[in-house]
């Protein structure tokens, strides 16, 4: 907020200015009200005002001699002069001290002042900008490319609500409209999370990694600007004016191969349209910014804006399916089978074209399902769940950073049942749940599964008492009933056909489910 001195020996117009202009809307604070120049050049002297207010015929200390002694405080003083004398040696000496306006006391009202005060406003709002330019040359390169950074994420994220003031910022960090056309460039470092864990770094740590080695490249031409936005996107804009062009290609291929060199990360680029002027320049910003989902689906480095829509369909329409695919495999230990898994449905994904928002959110939703099934299994002070899935996903912007996440959570998943396994005292039930789990859709019985592992059945059935807690027969209808509520809720399946999906006739299963849920299966679907 600007700060203010009102000085006049005339008491009402002094109070007249004080009460009558509406100071907090224009965002001016009053320091001091004052009948004498002395008196204001004292308090001047410990706060110095960006503005003043002041009569020429005062005693002790006339106007034209107080604004000669509080520029000495503050040279950018912007000043008024009221007088009620029209008196050519009083304006010879206004014009040397380069005060910034001079009203006659007769013609004075609230609208003229609160005018001059806009004016004055926008002035001090030029002579900080000038301010912060001189500033950017005194400061070290982390700091600007932190202001940068700043600049960039306002300008996407933010409505920008002084547009002289980003133009200037802009200016100053050299994206001169004015003179020069701009291609803007979005690129996205995939695999940092990767990149990040091989050479333990953090995400500061990486950004300023890849600032450095993008900086270098860009050195050696005049033309092309750089700003970081994270730790894996960044932005380059290439200024043209017609006499000179850039390699757009080349320099983006070269800046790929050093990231890729130096981090193994392997950059993507999209290249927004041309713009020649700042308005221009931030429509076509938010245009690029609005694309990044076209990274999703993308195998080239180089890319150009389309406007392909996504897909529409209802992509939990194949949850069930996926789901059930992944917990055979989860289950069953099926190693070999987990990275055909997951290019399966991938591919599958990738034709269909959904939106990738919505891809992350599908699998976040099936690899936190599966932790809860291996809850039902591993012991809970082994297993924890992990509730960072849905945002470590999130952030991921392109398909294969997606298929590897999910490859990592079974290895991961199996190798934690497999270690749990190997510690474990009670192998034959763990082998039992598996099994219980991996053939739900049949009506297995304790003979059935004492058979299959070649363990006496009442040896079988006081070991599973004894382990979980619970009888055989006890587990199995716990299982078989949270598998009912999965197929009632993700499937439009018949009461008839959910039933006979996990080994039921419809009646029992009726019976059952009213007696563990307390509602019929139509009730749970309608009400739950």
């Amino acid at each position: 907020m600007h700060k203010i001195m009102l000085v006049d020996d005339d008491y009402p117009l002094l109070m007249y200015l004080a009460e009558n202009i509406p100071w907090d809307e224009l965002e001016i604070e009053v320091i001091g009200t004052f009948e004498n120049g002395l008196k204001a050049l004292e308090v001047a002297e410990k706060c110095p005002p960006d503005l003043l207010i002041t009569d020429i015929g005062m005693p002790k200390m006339n106007g034209l001699e107080l604004i000669e002694g509080v520029k000495k405080f503050n040279p950018n003083l912007l000043s008024i002069i009221l007088s009620c004398h029209d008196d050519f040696k009083f304006a010879q000496k206004a014009i040397q001290l380069r005060v910034d306006d001079y009203i006659l006391k007769e013609t004075i009202n609230a609208d003229i002042i609160i005018e001059k005060l806009q004016e004055f406003k926008n002035s001090l709002a030029k002579n900080d900008l000038h301010f912060q330019q001189v500033e950017l040359l005194k400061i070290s390169e982390d700091e600007l490319s932190t202001l940068k950074s700043q600049w960039i994420r306002n300008t996407l994220k933010s409505d920008v609500w002084d547009m002289e003031r980003w133009e200037q910022e802009a200016l100053n960090y050299k994206i001169d409209l004015n003179k020069y056309k701009c291609i803007p460039v979005m690129g996205y470092m995939g695999n940092s999370t990767g990149a990040k864990l091989r050479y333990n770094m953090s995400d500061t740590l990486l950004e300023y990694a890849s600032s450095n080695i993008i900086n270098e490249i860009i050195s050696k031409y005049n033309n092309l600007v750089f700003f970081q936005y994270s730790h894996d996107i960044f932005f380059l804009f290439i200024l043209s004016d017609g006499k000179q062009s850039v390699d757009v290609n080349k320099t983006l291929m070269d800046i790929h191969a050093d990231l890729e060199k130096v981090l193994s990360v392997k950059t993507s680029f999209m290249i927004g349209n041309k713009c020649s002027t700042f308005h221009e320049f931030r429509y076509k910003m938010l245009e690029l910014w609005s694309a990044k989902n076209q990274f999703f689906y993308s195998n080239q480095i180089i890319n150009t804006l389309t406007e392909e829509p996504f897909s529409e369909e209802d992509i939990y329409v194949y949850y069930l399916e996926v789901l059930d695919d992944s917990r055979n495999c989860l289950f069953e230990n099926d190693k070999e089978g987990i990275t055909l898994l997951a290019d399966h449905w991938l591919q599958f994904i990738k034709q269909k074209n959904f939106q990738p928002n919505i891809v992350k959110e599908f699998f976040s939703k099936v690899l936190i399902e599966l932790q809860i099934k291996m809850k039902f299994i591993i012991p809970s002070d082994h297993f924890k769940v992990e509730e960072s899935i849905y945002d470590s996903l999130s952030y991921l912007h392109q398909l294969s950073e997606v298929k590897h996440y999910i490859v990592q959570f079974f290895e991961k998943s199996i190798f934690l049942m497999e270690e749990i396994y190997k510690r474990s005292k009670r192998k034959e039930i763990l082998n039992v749940q598996r099994y219980i789990i991996s053939n739900i859709d049949r009506n297995i019985s304790l003979n059935e599964v004492a058979n299959h592992f070649h363990i006496n059945h009442s040896h079988l059935s006081r070991l599973f008492k004894r382990e979980t807690g619970e009888n055989f027969l006890e587990y199995v209808t716990r299982m078989k009933m949270s598998r009912a509520k999965e197929l009632l809720d993700k499937s439009n399946r018949t009461v008839e056909e959910i039933a006979e999906q996990i080994g039921y006739e419809k009646g029992y299963f009726h019976k059952i489910f009213k007696k563990v849920t307390g509602v019929t299966p139509n009730e749970y679907r309608t009400y739950y």
